[in-house]
């Protein structure tokens, strides 16, 4: 009996005086504040001013604008779809949204998986991978509601889209996917403001890389000599198509990310590579320090640890 009530003394510790456990880190109780805006004023802000939603706690007493984020918007619908089953509070059911983002990622996971393998079991093992991943898991535990699980989600939801475009034999499938592709990848932008660019530039490269291989290399293959013929490959069906999606997926992404969350936000997204060069430089243009230098997440790792 001394055991347990030693073990209970120790999960008292952890848990508010209802019985929900706190939740880890700093990043979710910024979050768990935002929401807690959402839910009372309907914006992430406390205030308005000149039209602007203004949280004014941030750098009080002035206050700063608010931003619109997806995670808080979605705490706080996840929120009152939880009190339609019962009484909770907010901190318990924020505690979910991580896991369960994590728990959807190995959808796409999977049907990644089975479109580069042509069968299930490699879906299966794909997903597998992505589910089980120390670090992914880590991350995204239930009370670490942080938004480091959208930058899993998204990209794996967006690439399988953008792979189904190219691989479906069904029109309106491939044409679908592709703009679904484009308007998720403005919801990600909202997501993470910082990085969303990752994914639409990787798949633009990856498009470019695409026809370049179409108008060249294929044509060098195919002819077992160095003369190309451009005339006849674009106008072949696959560089056709392949035009088509990548003029669609930049257009219907560009105006998801500027009606969302403004040409600024697009704008730095497309000087994003050069900024992201310069994100541990010290004392570039500023006599002040980067503290970006200090941050554990922007620590430099080796190769194999990538891998």
């Amino acid at each position: 009996q001394q055991v347990l009530n030693g073990a209970e003394q120790y999960r008292n510790f952890f848990r508010d005086d209802q019985g929900t456990l706190y939740l880890l880190g700093i990043d979710p109780w910024h979050y768990y504040r935002m929401v807690s805006n959402v839910l009372e004023y309907g914006h992430q802000g406390t205030t308005f001013k000149d039209g602007q939603s203004w949280d004014m706690y941030f750098v009080a007493p002035e206050g700063r604008p608010a931003e619109k984020e997806f995670h808080a918007y979605f705490g706080a619908f996840w929120h009152r779809f939880m009190n339609l089953f019962g009484d909770y509070p907010l901190m318990y059911t924020f505690f979910f949204v991580g896991a369960i983002f994590s728990a959807l990622s190995v959808i796409p996971a999977f049907f990644i998986g089975r479109r580069l393998t042509g069968n299930n079991v490699g879906g299966l093992f794909t997903a597998l991978m992505i589910a089980v991943t120390q670090f992914f898991v880590s991350r995204t535990t239930g009370e670490s509601s942080d938004t480091d699980v959208y930058v899993v989600f998204f990209p794996l939801l967006i690439t399988w889209l953008f792979i189904e475009a190219f691989e479906t034999k069904k029109n309106w499938w491939r044409y679908t996917s592709i703009i679904l592709a484009g308007l998720i990848t403005g919801v990600f932008s909202s997501a993470w403001l910082g990085g969303w660019w990752y994914i639409f530039e990787f798949l633009i490269a990856t498009i470019v890389l695409y026809l370049i291989y179409l108008l060249f290399i294929k044509e060098i293959i195919k002819q077992k000599s160095f003369k190309f013929n451009f005339a006849e490959s674009i106008k072949s069906t696959e560089f056709r198509y392949a035009f088509v999606l990548v003029v669609i997926y930049v257009a219907v992404s560009s105006l998801s990310v500027i009606l969302l969350q403004g040409w600024t936000i697009f704008y730095l997204g497309l000087l994003g590579p050069l900024s992201f060069l310069q994100l541990k430089s010290v004392a570039v243009d500023s006599l002040w320090p980067n503290i970006y230098t200090t941050v554990a997440e922007l620590n430099t790792v080796a190769i194999s640890s990538v891998i």
